[in-house]
């Protein structure tokens, strides 16, 4: 409804301006491509304003193992909390579809429809504690039993309990899924920050394995640190380009570099591609990072479930015109074929040939939002913490975390001993 009621308004948008400004069909696909390459381009601004900041600071982070530790340990109670809500809600589910099994016979008609809706459940699972019926109030207060307690049952009713049903199994997945998670890269941390002080292991003893183990506890998080310093300066470079992209070339760094190697084609589309990359490495950094309730989330290790990947690909796909466009505006290069399709901004009225040239002076403005961490200050203003990067940050939600994964370890009982630092090799 959505999508029909927005389609219908901007019908509606493009006959009142063809009539207004007496525009031909050809002027009206053009001015139906700049439109969107607007609305493209606001979109990149504020995710760039974003990116350019928090991905050199999340490769920077994660070269300080006691900061991410702190973060894992800080993360474990929420983690725990989602686990224990979606324990609770598939046992409530399950009792639901259990209590259905004695009003739907063998010949019902809806038997076979509430045979699938079994089959999907994980009866089995350790996690999965049906309620007793002297529980009553809890299943009464849950939102499967609201949605179908005035309703007959027919086959829309099975339709509602088989989405509650999915859904509280995709939880329980995602949750038990994050918890592990969360448990081995404590361990990890845990056995790093342990290996720090003791003596690289010789050659001699096998040179994968001591490549390995100095990689993993030497090298890599001077690697992150290094990468988060380049990062940190091509972001300044590209938001200082944009801020001068309506002044000479001559003040643009990657402008001044594609003028200098102009005439060799290599160098050209070498040099074109790494702000060109970097661009999109922060736009789309930013994108995944986005989290509509639970809805809408990328979560990785293919976790993803089915809407959250069409939602993010077709931002993606909305993002990549624009980002083209204002990269060519960063390089000062005009009348390329890209542009050409494109067409230019000035069909668009209010907001002028200009738009593109001074509209993403605003990513400055979102830089340093982001940088001084004004979103999290409004949070905090409502009532929201948030974990803050410190070696000399404390908070009881750490010690909560810290509490709950000793628990935890305490539960599973003693694991098999590695032996020296065996452990730290994939």
């Amino acid at each position: 409804m959505f999508y029909a009621v927005g389609g219908a308004i901007f019908i509606v948008f493009l006959i009142y301006t063809a009539i207004r400004h007496h525009l031909g069909a050809r002027q009206l696909v053009g001015f139906a491509i700049a439109l969107s390459n607007t609305w493209g381009l606001t979109l990149a601004v504020l995710l760039l304003g974003y990116g350019f900041v928090e991905l050199p600071r999340y490769l920077w982070h994660n070269g300080n193992r006691v900061v991410r530790l702190k973060r894992e340990q800080y993360k474990a109670a929420n983690v725990y909390a989602e686990l224990e809500d979606a324990r609770s809600n598939i046992s409530q589910v399950v009792r639901v579809v259990h209590d259905l099994s004695y009003k739907i016979s063998e010949s019902d008609p809806l038997r076979p429809f509430y045979d699938q809706i079994e089959e999907e459940l994980p009866l089995g699972d350790e996690d999965v504690q049906m309620p007793s019926r002297r529980r009553g109030s809890l299943l009464d207060e849950s939102p499967l039993f609201k949605a179908i307690k005035d309703r007959d049952l027919s086959v829309a009713t099975l339709a509602i309990v088989h989405y509650h049903a999915k859904r509280a199994v995709r939880d329980l997945f995602l949750a038990k899924s994050y918890w592990t998670e969360t448990l081995q890269n404590v361990e990890e941390l845990e056995e790093l920050i342990a290996q720090e002080r003791s003596e690289p292991p010789l050659l001699a003893e096998g040179w994968r394995y001591a490549i390995s183990w100095r990689f993993k506890v030497q090298w890599r998080h001077r690697i992150y640190r290094v990468l988060g310093v380049l990062c940190a300066v091509m972001s300044c470079l590209l938001v200082w380009s944009e801020i001068v992209m309506g002044a000479s070339s001559k003040i643009s760094p990657f402008a001044r570099i594609i003028e200098d190697v102009r005439g060799n084609d290599s160098a050209t589309q070498f040099l074109a591609m790494l702000p060109l990359a970097y661009l999109s490495a922060c736009a789309f950094f930013a994108m995944f990072k986005l989290r509509l309730m639970k809805y809408y989330h990328m979560h990785k290790g293919r976790r993803t479930e089915e809407n959250s990947l069409l939602f993010n690909a077709s931002y993606l796909l909305r993002l990549l015109a624009p980002i083209g466009y204002n990269f060519f505006g960063i390089l000062h290069v005009e009348r390329t074929e890209f542009q050409l399709i494109l067409g230019k901004m000035d069909v668009v009225p209010f907001f002028g040939s200009s738009f593109t040239t001074y509209f993403p002076i605003l990513i400055l403005l979102f830089c340093l939002a982001t940088l001084t961490n004004v979103y999290g200050r409004i949070l905090k203003w409502f009532g929201a913490e948030r974990f803050e990067y410190s070696e000399t940050y404390s908070d009881d939600v750490i010690e909560e975390g810290k509490m709950i994964i000793r628990k935890e370890k305490r539960r599973q009982g003693p694991r098999t001993a590695r032996g020296g630092n065996a452990s730290l090799l994939v």
